[in-house]
């Protein structure tokens, strides 16, 4: 009742202390998630599958050879190396490595992943859902702690399931008004996640799932014409995120036949059914934007 009573310029302040303060509470909530990464230094905890044994070693390996000549392309290992298989690890998430050592470059990102799954969760609830604040506040405070691979948010999903509020916050309160709206703004976003997702978690699966729940929360399904301007912008911001991972789709497409990862897909009965499991997780973890988006 007393918001309602401020002026335009009193909510406007209200609004940016209130953001200001989740903010600030978000932050202390994400470090205290990813406490255990970086409480202990160089003795905390690292998952070894997926990120001791494989993504940390390929980004140290890969931000040592652009430390040392001008890129991967160019690395001076005497056997050489598959540059389209490997060279797309190379986004700006693992920018990090190369200043820091390895055990805060990972704990930094653990924290960054945290705080953006649960303050944009926050922003989308309360900015467009017109949640109330303590609603807004504990989804934010539990998506941060959703996880769908052996108990955690690892290294190697950095924003794909993680950076999901924050696209359905952009896209959800875009004006799609002017060039600046349509393709400078998308731009950056897909600049910004396609440098720091999975390809085949992010772009796959949460891209998809964000482009159908605002097809059915604006109505476009019904009034296409009247929703062009977004989805051009989605489109922009789609072909943003997509550019820095086609060195790894031109190494799937080439390498692809010969990897034993094609037969879960390609041979024995039910195959298929194996390969879709694991999306089940990940409906698990986003059911309370599903449930949003059927309800219109």
């Amino acid at each position: 009742m007393l918001q309602d009573l401020k002026t335009p310029s009193t909510k406007t302040s209200w609004r940016a202390r209130e953001s200001a303060f989740a903010l600030g509470c978000f932050l202390l909530w994400s470090l205290w998630l990813s406490a255990e990464y970086w409480l202990l230094g160089q003795q905390s905890y690292i998952r070894i599958h997926d990120t001791a044994d494989s993504s940390i070693p390929i980004t140290m390996w890969l931000a040592q050879s652009v430390r040392r000549t001008v890129g991967v392309v160019l690395n001076p290992a005497i056997c050489g190396s598959d540059h389209l298989a490997s060279y797309s690890w190379l986004l700006w998430a693992q920018w990090p490595f190369m200043v820091l050592p390895a055990w805060l470059a990972h704990s930094l990102l653990t924290v960054v992943q945290r705080f953006v799954a649960g303050y944009f969760t926050w922003l989308f609830f309360r900015r467009h859902l017109r949640c109330g604040s303590w609603t807004a506040a504990a989804a934010g405070m539990l998506y941060a702690q959703l996880h769908s691979d052996l108990g955690e948010i690892c290294y190697m999903h950095q924003l794909s399931g993680p950076g999901l509020p924050l696209i359905l916050w952009f896209f959800a309160g875009l004006d799609a008004r002017g060039w600046r709206h349509l393709v400078l703004k998308p731009l950056g976003l897909g600049l910004l996640i396609g440098g720091a997702t999975y390809l085949s978690i992010g772009l796959v699966y949460v891209v998809p799932a964000v482009f159908l729940f605002l097809m059915v929360q604006r109505g476009a399904f019904r009034h296409p014409l009247e929703n062009w301007g977004w989805l051009t912008a989605f489109v922009v911001f789609l072909l943003m995120a997509m550019a820095p991972h086609v060195p790894q789709l031109v190494a799937i497409f080439v390498n692809g036949p010969s990897s034993h990862r094609m037969r879960w897909i390609s041979t024995g009965p039910g195959s298929w059914r194996g390969a879709l499991v694991p999306i089940w997780p990940f409906v698990c973890a986003w059911w309370p934007f599903l449930l949003v988006a059927m309800a219109g």
